[in-house]
């Protein structure tokens, strides 16, 4: 038969725990009348200290003269109850009250002594508890039972270790089966005057030890540390230092912590697997957290981008779960309110702290992105793009209507000439930095030494005799020690013959701006995350390609099999409030839906901020024809018969929606052939489109297919 474990009297802790009893009697008790279904002297005790012990266990006691009377209530249904005492915390030696309904409904308590670890050393009917002579007795009332029964003392108890844990299996010929769970506690008798249990009060002391190391390590320390690397960069090195120096204590803090939990662990091997194990997990991401700082890369190094988001994350992860164990921990404990308050304020402190920092940070950034809003035009240009050819825009995405369920997308981009006039922005080749000015340089930017020590940007060469430089630096950069890396760099680039620079500058970075443009450096475009800054080196005409000149807009002919098309309403622009039904447009960066044809394209010069406007009636068919309007930009949506659109006033007085109209109809009555759509590869390997009428042309497709 399985025996009485000896897990059934442990405790183990990994943070704060305090005894559970206050000198103060509770009231938190539940007003049970036990008198009435309690057996004499029981029923008879009028006056008892009651104290929540575990989960909704509860305990009363009483003293009188040298008699401690003791009812231990407990949820129960079948199986058994039990309440352990130890002299010194060990299972081996302790004795235990168990009391249980047996199958024939008859109660049943009785005292356990565990001599040893052997299942035949745990002996029923035996103990070394001081029973007094009137029997120990066993109640239940509702969903509840009651575990009476007197101690004789000479020396009253003080803070004694309690063993609580329970089975739903029922004992069998006094034979225990398995606990279902435990847990260990302190119990305060100090109620009852008297003496106390020198070996209690030390394992008290230690457990409040270790709580407090615990929370002034993970609870603040580290916290702290963390905080530093976040919100401190600006003030480098000191953050860097910083943050070493706080971290290595607060990990000094953590190994007391863990040291002392393993000497409560030897000590009293209490059931608590939920916080031993997030204890240990919590020392593992520690300790992988002190090895990485060992092993962080340079920065220059590929992988040490992946570092820091490793080192960032797992440092937030241990911190989650450290709190989260200091809580489980107290729980555990059954922590008196002032652990709890005091944890709390710190918590409380800490996120105050963060938030204000994170709200900081967010102003200085919306004020460094500010530098850069008016200039928010096109993607990053492409180097291997001809000198006199700007690059295709990107555009964004189309918000009047969305079809469900469509499997084929539509990607819209156009690239137009323009020659610049030719033009020298410095007039005269850059000046060197003094020699002899170090400085200091991040080696994920730097490549090698110029003139005068100082080290050069590190560029990478384009195909027209250039050079771009991506600002890739995390941390903080000086403009003093920018502009002397930038003139060093343009004096080194003007000596081997290059002509055009890029610089793309990340917004972080928003303070080299005017760096860079008295250094001669122009704007060519802007992106919501970056500036690109362009400079011409040679005395020669700059032929750095303009910013993209066109803009792209959609007109969507979304057409079903009964000759209606969808038709919108938007909810502004020039048709808010006039009853005119159009075809969903915008500018869009993919439509999804399956493509048919472009039909036509229209374009109109310095429509949009200066900028050309191409754009595009498109032919598209539905897979679904159920309409999802969104509410923000559209009033209304429907399919409507196309003739019905096109007989609509102002589409017949404006030519350029009567012409649109009258191609829609051409096409659907097979009159009309719009431009159809070849993919192909360029010279250098890439995909791309071709568009081109598809009227007699069905030979070329089929040539390409022949070849394919």
């Amino acid at each position: 038969m399985p025996m009485l474990t000896p897990s059934f009297l442990t405790l183990s802790l990994l943070f704060p725990i305090t005894a559970l009893a206050q000198n103060n009697a509770e009231t938190t008790c539940q007003n049970t009348n036990y008198q009435i279904f309690l057996p004499p002297p029981y029923q008879n005790i009028s006056s008892t200290i009651c104290k929540p012990v575990w989960n909704t266990y509860e305990m009363r006691y009483t003293k009188n003269g040298d008699i401690t009377t003791i009812i231990l209530s407990a949820p129960y249904t079948v199986g058994w109850v039990g309440i352990g005492f130890s002299r010194n915390s060990s299972m081996v030696g302790s004795s235990a009250m168990v009391g249980w309904i047996n199958k024939h409904g008859h109660t049943k308590i009785k005292q356990f002594y565990l001599k040893g670890k052997k299942q035949s050393e745990v002996i029923a009917g035996k103990g070394e508890l001081p029973l007094n002579t009137v029997s120990p007795a066993v109640a239940t009332n509702g969903a509840e039972i009651y575990l009476a029964f007197q101690l004789k003392t000479e020396i009253p108890y003080g803070k004694q270790p309690i063993l609580l844990a329970f089975s739903t299996k029922t004992p069998q010929n006094h034979h225990l089966s398995n606990h279902d769970d435990r847990t260990s506690i302190i119990f305060d008798f100090s109620s009852v005057a008297g003496p106390q249990d020198p070996a209690s009060d030390g394992l008290i002391q230690m457990r409040r030890n270790h709580g407090i190391v615990g929370i002034i390590g993970w609870g603040l320390i580290l916290p702290v540390g963390a905080i530093v690397a976040r919100y401190l960069r600006h003030k480098d090195p000191l953050w860097f230092y910083l943050h070493s120096v706080i971290q290595f204590v607060g990990f000094a803090f953590t190994l007391g912590t863990v040291l002392l939990g393993i000497q409560l662990y030897n000590n009293m091997h209490a059931h608590i697997p939920a916080h031993r194990g997030i204890g240990i997990f919590v020392l593992v991401l520690t300790i992988l957290q002190i090895l990485a700082f060992f092993l962080r890369p340079n920065k220059d190094s590929k992988y040490r981008n992946l570092w820091n988001l490793y080192h960032s994350w797992s440092g937030r992860m241990a911190l989650f779960f450290a709190s989260l164990n200091i809580v489980l921990g107290m729980q555990a404990a059954g922590a008196g309110s002032d652990w709890k308050i005091g944890y709390g304020f710190l918590v409380s402190i800490i996120i105050i702290a963060i938030v204000v920092l994170e709200v900081l940070a967010y102003l200085k950034r919306s004020e460094k992105r500010s530098l850069h809003a008016s200039f928010q035009m096109d993607s990053v240009p492409d180097p291997s793009f001809p000198n006199n050819f700007s690059k295709a825009t990107s555009l964004t995405r189309c918000s009047n209507v969305r079809l469900p369920h469509l499997n084929l997308q539509l990607q819209c981009f156009f690239t137009a000439p323009s020659i610049l006039p030719p033009r020298n922005l410095l007039g005269s080749e850059p000046q060197p930095p003094a020699p002899g000015a170090g400085v200091f340089i991040p080696t994920t930017q730097s490549q090698k030494m110029g003139e005068g020590g100082i080290e050069l940007l590190k560029a990478e060469e384009d195909k027209h005799g250039g050079v771009v430089v991506n600002v890739e630096v995390e941390d903080p950069i000086e403009p003093l020690n920018f502009s002397s890396w930038l003139q060093a760099s343009i004096s080194n680039w003007s000596q081997q013959g290059k002509k055009g620079v890029w610089i793309k500058l990340p917004i972080k970075h928003s303070n080299l701006v005017d760096t860079a443009v008295k250094a001669g450096f122009r704007y060519h475009h802007a992106e919501p995350d970056h500036l690109m800054l362009v400079y011409w080196i040679p005395h020669s005409p700059d032929t750095i390609p303009q910013n993209a000149s066109h803009r792209v807009g959609i007109g969507a002919f979304v057409i079903n099999n009964n000759r209606e098309m969808l038709v919108v309403q938007e909810t502004g622009g020039r048709f808010k409030g006039t009853g005119i039904w159009k075809m969903p447009t915008g500018t869009v960066n993919e439509i999804e839906t399956e493509f048919v044809e472009i039909l036509a394209f229209r374009q109109s010069h310095k429509s949009f901020f200066q900028k050309s406007d191409m754009f595009f009636v498109s032919m598209l068919r539905p897979l679904s024809f159920d309409i999802h309007s969104q509410a923000s930009e559209i009033v209304a949506s429907k399919w409507m018969p196309i003739e019905e659109y096109a007989a609509q006033s102002f589409v017949q007085e404006h030519d350029l929606f009567r012409f649109i109209a009258e191609i829609c109809l051409s096409k659907l009555d097979g009159k009309y052939t719009g431009f159809s759509n070849l993919l192909t590869t360029t010279s250098s390997g890439k995909n791309t489109y071709l568009y081109f009428n598809g009227h007699d042309a069905s030979n070329l497709v089929d040539s390409k297919n022949q070849q394919a």
